[in-house]
């Protein structure tokens, strides 16, 4: 039998129906069997708050600057609220929202009576269960990172946390949904993937500089390729501008990358079937590509009918392929040569 959330056509359920969901869940619980929402509680909130014994559940709350939290709890004896932010996927991810909520809930309840909670596939702690650096490729993570710098009362949360909470009153919905998130939202597939893209350019580059640009680069939004990413330019939301910032990334802070000039083996005739509009629709993705040469010297391209963008390197091959075209509406990142 399919499970409810593996939908037929493999798309992605949207977040807020995860967010909705586990709402719905937490309000269940609070009439029930209150295992879901009293563990959530213990896990989320300070140490000093207790289980409420009287509580709400809001879901999509908002504000007059039409930002929304998805998920608000609150004690109904006291002023403590407990709001989570829901990602069902790294790639959603957005810089300084959390920061943004954090301000609102302060503003609307005071300092001291929110906590926050950023609920996501994976957090730090279960990244760096499966190998070192992990972690460190997940945007949730470094946004967490950087948001939660001097606070207190903040916790970051894997949606792993939320399925291992044992609730016998979820019934058979909630048991799919836990397996939802064990074996696809939150598998270790998904880790084991991670770990492919990241080992053989780390080999050569170093763990930190990949993973900050394969952040940069969405990796959610690209598949799995021995060792590397494929980027499908169609389905593709980076802009080429931030596509090649993510590239020259590896080019200036890579570990072994050498100041070794090579000549360019690819010629202006083979360039033409990926610069003309009348040939590539995505001709200023590899425009911009192509612009990383003439910025740096050690930089070069190579190949006789798709192209290899290379940078010098003290490996025993002299150089790294950091991006080989697939015809002109794919790149290959992160081979292992």
């Amino acid at each position: 039998m399919r499970n409810a959330f593996e939908s037929g056509n493999r798309k992605e359920l949207p977040e807020m129906f995860h967010s909705e969901l586990l709402g719905a869940a937490l309000r269940t619980s609070l009439n029930g069997d209150r295992s879901l929402f009293d563990g959530l509680w213990k896990a989320c909130a300070p140490e000093d708050w207790d289980c409420p014994e009287e509580a709400w559940v809001e879901t999509e709350h908002g504000w007059s600057d039409a930002r929304r939290i998805d998920i608000l709890i609150g004690n109904a004896a006291f002023k403590q609220v407990i709001g989570i932010e829901v990602k069902t996927k790294d790639g959603s991810v957005q810089p300084e929202q959390l920061d943004a909520y954090r301000r609102n809930l302060w503003d609307e309840y005071g300092e001291d009576n929110v906590a926050i909670v950023f609920l996501t596939p994976f957090n730090k702690r279960h990244a760096d269960k499966f190998g070192e650096g992990i972690a460190r490729l997940f945007r949730a993570v470094e946004e967490f990172e950087a948001f939660s710098k001097g606070l207190k009362r903040v916790h970051h949360m894997s949606w792993r946390d939320v399925a291992e909470i044992p609730w016998a009153g979820g019934g058979d919905l909630w048991r799919e949904h836990q397996a939802h998130v064990l074996e696809t939202m939150a598998s270790e597939h998904v880790l084991k993937n991670l770990h492919s893209r990241n080992r053989s350019f780390s080999e050569f580059f170093g763990v930190e500089p990949v993973a900050a640009s394969f952040r940069a680069l969405r990796v959610g939004e690209t598949r799995d390729y021995k060792g590397g990413v494929v980027i499908d330019l169609q389905n593709y939301s980076r802009s080429p501008r931030e596509l090649a910032d993510a590239v020259r990334t590896l080019i200036e802070r890579g570990e072994g990358v050498v100041h070794r000039k090579r000549d360019s083996t690819f010629s202006a005739i083979l360039r033409q079937k990926f610069l003309d509009p009348n040939q590539c629709e995505y001709h200023e993705y590899h425009h911009t590509l192509f612009g990383l040469e003439d910025e740096f010297e050690y930089v070069w391209l190579h190949g006789t009918g798709n192209y290899g963008l290379r940078v010098g390197h003290r490996c025993d091959y002299g150089s790294v392929s950091l991006v080989t075209s697939r015809g002109c509406n794919k790149l290959l990142i992160g081979q292992s040569r």
